[in-house]
């Protein structure tokens, strides 16, 4: 599976989840839009898979926490 994601990777993608736009999960977590979205690409690109649902579920355990 690759890589583990970092912790920026992860509260990226949290951020996503919960607010649903790259743009809104950059306000929230005090960064670039841009950033949010060049997090979201390397999680889908060392996990292999097109789309950012398929890294939340692959990553649903570590989402919990």
């Amino acid at each position: 599976m690759g890589d583990q994601p970092t912790q920026a990777e992860l509260r990226a993608l949290r951020a996503y989840l919960e607010r649903g736009s790259a743009r809104l999960a950059a306000a929230e977590i005090g960064c670039r839009e841009q950033t949010v979205k060049n997090h979201l690409h390397a999680l889908r690109q060392k996990y292999g898979v097109k789309r950012t649902f398929q890294v939340a579920h692959l990553l649903r355990d570590k989402l919990v926490a």
